[in-house]
């Protein structure tokens, strides 16, 4: 197993973890449970319905089961989160 494939799976357990605090656990605009994406300009975690709106505004969205994130973006999801907003 390679480092860049340990630093992904390290990743995705750190986002996992963070879905699990009780403020990502709804979307930050609409309340619905269990947000699939992350909305990266504002490093919060949104829905599948809100995920499309902050794309129309061109906002930055990642999935959360199919996107690779950056350690910066990690970084700024636990310096930010739902609870912040």
């Amino acid at each position: 197993m390679t480092s860049n494939k340990k630093e992904d799976e390290k990743n995705e357990k750190i986002i996992r973890g963070l879905l699990k605090q009780p403020g990502n656990r709804k979307c930050i605009n609409c309340d619905i449970l269990g947000p699939q994406y992350v909305c990266v300009t504002f490093s919060t975690f949104v829905c599948t319905n809100c995920c499309g709106i902050h794309r129309e505004f061109t906002h930055r969205v990642k999935s959360v089961s199919m996107a690779k994130f950056t350690p910066e973006e990690i970084a700024a999801l636990q310096a930010g989160g739902n609870e912040v907003c």
